[in-house]
């Protein structure tokens, strides 16, 4: 792969990673700054996170200690790809319910949610915790045991 194309996935990594982190902290910590953004980029799920759960077993401070604990094994490259599936699951579980499908429209499909997604997916298919990441690290390999 291109030295700059790893770059480009390199930086995609941080700051989806720092995007996340940034969300679960601010839901945690920072319920001021909590408002601000959701008038931001990305603001549905900010909205989401701090909005009651629809399943009432699960309290919100544990969605935020998610994105938290996803944004941080993102931002460091730590198994990266099971951090952005998760990150899909939360992404879709925040988006979906917006959706509405009875009045179609293509303009629902143009967010910042369907922007997140698609790096999410590039994150999880292009070894993004491979360059500059601990999953280099933590490569398990099973040729030669079979010697």
């Amino acid at each position: 792969m291109p030295h700059s194309l790893r770059l480009t996935i390199f930086f995609l990594r941080l700051t989806v990673g720092l995007s996340f982190f940034y969300l679960g902290w601010s839901a945690l910590f920072n319920h001021a700054l909590e408002l601000a953004l959701r008038e931001r980029s990305i603001g549905g799920l900010y909205a989401w996170l701090s909005a009651p759960m629809p399943i009432a077993s699960i309290p919100s401070a544990a969605f935020a200690w998610i994105f938290l604990v996803v944004g941080i094994f993102i931002t460091i490259g730590l198994w990266t790809r099971i951090a952005s599936i998760i990150a899909i699951v939360l992404v879709l579980a925040s988006w979906l319910p917006t959706v509405s499908f009875a009045s179609f429209s293509p303009a629902q499909f143009i967010n910042d949610e369907v922007v997140m997604l698609l790096a999410l997916v590039i994150l999880v298919f292009g070894k993004a915790g491979h360059y500059f990441g601990l999953d280099t690290f933590t490569r398990f390999s099973m040729r030669g045991k079979n010697k």
